[in-house]
């Protein structure tokens, strides 16, 4: 599973309140909040991840749960089919190109120019994350 230790200033997460001002970006610095449905999400986004990089189908993932937040999330047929309908549209974008998959990624530069402030107590990058799947053709990235 992705290290979500360390999480930007301005992740694509919470980009809604990017615009608010500037004291919700930083009361908000290194808050994470979570539910069971995200976690859920979170648990199924593993098995998705696992099958992009092993080639593999859900079916074939070797667990019969994820843990997340120390709470067991079964992998169930109805997450198996979830899965396979979201790899099934990446790996049908990515024909041609080059898929990756856990990408981090960092746009500081586009969202806060080539200069950003400092801001004491943040990750070394302030814009970014990790991106589910990166697919790069020719001068295209998705």
């Amino acid at each position: 599973m992705t290290d979500t230790s360390e999480h930007a200033l301005l992740n694509a997460s919470a980009a809604e309140g990017w615009g608010t001002c500037g004291a919700y970006l930083r009361f908000n610095a290194g808050v994470r909040t979570s539910s069971k449905y995200a976690d859920e999400g979170t648990a199924a986004h593993t098995v998705a991840a696992w099958c992009l990089t092993n080639e593999a189908m859900p079916d074939t993932y070797p667990d019969p749960a994820v843990e997340v937040n120390n709470v067991q999330y079964p992998v169930d047929q109805e997450m198996k089919n979830a899965v396979a309908d979201y790899i099934g549209v990446v790996r049908n974008y990515a024909k041609g190109g080059t898929l990756l998959v856990e990408q981090r990624v960092d746009y500081s530069f586009w969202v806060l120019g080539p200069k950003p402030p400092p801001v004491k107590g943040s990750p070394s990058w302030l814009a970014g994350g990790t991106s589910d799947s990166v697919i790069l053709h020719d001068d295209t990235i998705t």
